[in-house]
């Protein structure tokens, strides 16, 4: 890809944040171009995203030909609920995942489950346990080759998950409230037995929320609260781990990056 060239993101948006979040932070598309940008590596790549609402326009997808990279949203839905638009994304995402492999694909949160629910994997409740501020995450060995780093911690915000790897994916890491915690799907060039790296990687996703700070995690409580989906203990729980430091823009963003900008085999 030449320098003078900017890298094309398609964002597809699968909610719109509580209004707190939106009135301090914006809406999904300036959060992810916000933490894209502010994570992007050195040198001449400029970032080009491009969202779709997926949710009120289910109709309109991105052209893959168009794009190096697409990335999926959080969303406070749940992806085996049998709503139109979330049968449409999945079966956009397996089209991609099959047809386009020079394309790669990123799943955040419920993103990461509309990919493995797409893919050959499931997403379930997660018996009304919440993850919710900055977790520490327990890295595979390939989750340590793809992060860079030995430990790895990220903000939550969710109470569904993923219970197996889809066929083909690979363990990033878990918890043990969530044993998916993300997962990669190599490319097939990979040579057997080696631990693939980011930039062997065709599809990554993370059950976390990279993009959120603490400010994001610390209104969305205080909305699940007012709304009675928060017990207060466990919103100030969750206020106070929000706090935490977190590797979403550092170590975490930076692997997305050497995904999305290593050329496909």
């Amino acid at each position: 890809m030449s320098s003078a060239t900017p890298f094309r993101i398609a964002l597809l948006v699968n909610d719109t944040p509580v209004k707190p979040v939106i009135d301090a932070f914006g809406e999904y598309p300036e959060i992810y171009e916000r933490w894209l940008a502010e994570s992007k590596p050195p040198g001449e790549t400029t970032l080009q995203m491009t969202a779709f609402d997926v949710v009120n326009n289910p109709g309109t997808y991105p052209n893959p030909e168009e794009y190096d990279g697409i990335i999926l949203t959080g969303s406070a839905a749940s992806a085996y609920s049998p709503l139109p638009w979330i049968e449409q994304l999945k079966e956009y995402v397996a089209s991609v995942a099959k047809d386009h492999p020079r394309v790669k694909l990123i799943g955040i949160c419920f993103g990461h489950q509309i990919i493995a629910s797409a893919l050959g994997g499931t997403c379930v409740p997660n018996d009304g346990n919440w993850e919710i501020g900055v977790t520490e995450i327990l890295l595979t060995p390939t989750g340590k080759e793809v992060f860079g780093v030995d430990t790895l911690t990220i903000q939550q915000f969710h109470r569904d998950h993923v219970p197996e790897l889809p066929p083909g994916f690979q363990l990033l890491g878990s918890t043990t409230v969530s044993p998916i915690q993300g997962m990669i799907r190599p490319y097939p060039a990979i040579t057997e037995g080696v631990t693939p790296s980011s930039h062997d990687t065709h599809i990554l996703t993370i059950q976390g929320h990279p993009e959120f700070t603490a400010g994001i995690v610390e209104r969305i409580v205080n909305v699940r609260e007012e709304r009675g989906i928060l017990s207060e203990a466990r919103a100030a729980q969750a206020r106070e781990d929000g706090q935490k430091r977190h590797d979403g823009t550092g170590v975490v963003a930076r692997a997305i990056w050497r995904v999305l900008l290593s050329p496909a085999p």
